[in-house]
């Protein structure tokens, strides 16, 4: 019998302990899932165990993200239905405007990226750690990534892969690689959140974008 999986790989940047990230994680889609159906979040909220967070940032990052102080702002927002005006305000500020104009040039000219200012930097140095591979710990991340999924695939279960930011780039060499390179059948449904798979930097460095693996993506 098919069974309906939901896999959720998070993006860059230290975590909480698997265990907290991944019942937070849960609480937030299922509240994002009844304000548009009620009966269908009713449905998630008894299937915790058909929820699975890859829990990639510890071994990325060696450390987990202390979030107690953060708790209560998580509440806030789940209470929270629609923006303020000061949070529209905020989005469109001028600092987010010059972030946004700071990030395309430097997906567009890669040459700029060291002049950028250092959090721009810092993001395109944690990334090409994963590119690069820096001691195998791309690899590794893609591995934890294909120990929950492959038997999904084998057992023609009915995923729903999320991936998140960096997660989403990891999420898809993943797929990449399993379906290219290891042969595994299966479909996967991938939805992804606030994802660089678009910009020029990371469509270039993508598994099968250069022929890397023995065959390049079409």
């Amino acid at each position: 019998m098919t069974t309906k999986q939901i896999i959720f790989v998070p993006g860059k940047s230290p975590k909480p302990e698997e265990a907290q990230h991944s019942k937070l994680l849960w609480r937030t889609l299922v509240e994002g899932v009844r304000r548009a159906d009620s009966s269908v979040a009713d449905t998630l909220l008894v299937n915790y165990a058909q929820f699975h967070l890859i829990d990639w940032n510890e071994l990325y990052y060696h450390l987990h993200e202390d979030i107690a102080t953060d708790i209560p702002w998580v509440d806030a927002l789940i209470n929270k239905h629609d923006p303020t005006e000061q949070d529209i305000r905020d989005a469109n500020s001028w600092s987010i405007w010059l972030s946004r104009v700071l990030l395309t040039m430097g997906d567009d000219i890669p040459l700029l990226i060291p002049l950028l200012p250092e959090d721009v930097r810092s993001t395109a140095n944690e990334i090409n750690r994963y590119f690069n591979n820096t001691d195998n710990v791309g690899s590794e991340v893609r591995g934890l990534l294909k120990q929950t999924l492959r038997p999904m695939l084998e057992n023609q279960d009915d995923v729903l892969l999320i991936g998140h930011s960096l997660g989403s780039v990891s999420a898809y060499d993943t797929l990449w690689e399993l379906s290219r390179q290891e042969g595994v059948k299966g479909k996967v449904d991938f939805l992804t959140l606030g994802s660089p798979l678009g910009m020029h930097y990371i469509k270039h460095r993508l598994l099968g974008m250069n022929g890397q693996g023995g065959e390049k993506l079409s």
